[in-house]
């Protein structure tokens, strides 16, 4: 009994912070005490502002990135448009979740900060737990982007390794089953933020994150059952798409091997290698950018985040939220006909603003 105390209360800790900005000392609180952050000399404003400015940049990235993407897609004609666009496509609507959530909450929660006092800010937690919508709707949509990312992800995984193992069923798939297909994947991803809409599931605001995190009173069951729900719906997935990768990867190996005694044609061998290459740097990527941050929450169920590894917890996070970019980048260089279709689109634009 007395564990599972002293594990809730580190939990309520780690989420609660100690109130710390990344461009002001740690004694902030009491000097801004009775002026914004702005105009306090405790605290950075040129640091401030480039945060400010990696934060627009990074979601007008993302966002206009991705949406190139799919309207890369959508303007070929219907029959050129292969199943693996309407997934692709898919996917860049998940990622781009993660641009939306930056400009709806992180940055206007970094100029609320520059406009408010040192204590208003220490005290912001207690108000987001009780009295706050939008922490909870940012909560949802923060898991909503990671969990439409990894199920695309595995839901690709899954539909290569069908690919390799039985082939015929794979090329007969329609338009319409794989518009069916891509339902599930947003229904499953919807499914995964469940936990996060029930009471137990606290809301509390990370200010060297400028944005919100969840926390779980694991006092009584129903805490607990909802916090193991919510990792496993989150976490399997992922050790599914992994486990599947290196299957994928050995089966490929193996078949190259046979082929090549058989003396078959290198082209089909190439097209599956640029694919599972493609599909390895997507794994890759957001392992990457995802991972480290899921596993410094997990660490830090056992350590406190505090001012002194503050910084280190914006970092992963600042670059888990990057991961909206790493997949439209993959397609960039890997992606013949999305580079085809982007200079086609930049040659007609140029058209139309010289006509």
């Amino acid at each position: 009994m007395t564990n599972v105390s002293s594990l809730n209360t580190s939990l309520n800790e780690i989420f609660t912070g100690c109130g710390c900005l990344l461009f002001c000392s740690n004694s902030y609180i009491k000097e801004c005490q009775n002026t914004t952050v702005r105009n306090c000399a405790a605290c950075s404003i040129h640091l401030a502002q480039f945060i400010l400015a990696g934060f627009i940049i990074t979601a007008v990235l993302i966002i206009l990135g991705n949406g190139w993407f799919v309207a890369s897609v959508f303007t070929l004609k219907k029959k050129s448009r292969t199943r693996y666009d309407y997934a692709k496509a898919s996917l860049a609507i998940a990622d781009a979740i993660g641009g939306v959530t930056l400009f709806v909450f992180n940055i206007p929660n970094l100029i609320w900060s520059l406009d408010t006092t040192g204590p208003k800010i220490k005290d912001y937690n207690e108000f987001v737990a009780s009295h706050s919508l939008a922490p909870k709707v940012a909560i949802i949509l923060l898991h909503f982007n990671y969990s439409s990312s990894v199920y695309h992800i595995l839901y690709a995984t899954v539909n290569k390794f069908i690919a390799i193992k039985w082939p015929f069923q794979a090329n007969v798939k329609s338009t319409k089953q794989i518009f069916f297909h891509l339902a599930a994947v947003w229904s499953f991803s919807a499914l995964a933020t469940l936990p996060m809409w029930f009471p137990e599931a606290r809301i509390v605001y990370q200010s060297e994150l400028f944005s919100y995190m969840p926390t779980f009173d694991i006092k009584n069951v129903e805490g607990i059952v909802i916090l193991t729900v919510g990792t496993f719906l989150l976490i399997v997935p992922y050790i599914a798409m992994t486990i599947l990768t290196f299957v994928i990867l050995y089966v490929l190996h193996f078949s190259n091997k046979k082929s090549q005694s058989m003396r078959r044609s290198g082209n089909s061998r190439k097209v599956e290698t640029n694919f599972w290459t493609t599909m390895a740097l997507m794994h890759l990527g957001f392992t990457l950018t995802v991972v480290p941050l899921l596993a410094l929450v997990f660490l830090d169920i056992r350590r406190a985040t505090t001012c002194t590894n503050g910084i280190l917890h914006f970092v992963l996070n600042f670059i888990a939220t990057m991961s909206g970019l790493v997949n439209v980048t993959i397609y960039s260089f890997r992606d013949r006909r999305f580079r085809h279709r982007t200079k086609t689109m930049f040659y007609k634009l140029g058209r139309i603003n010289t006509s």
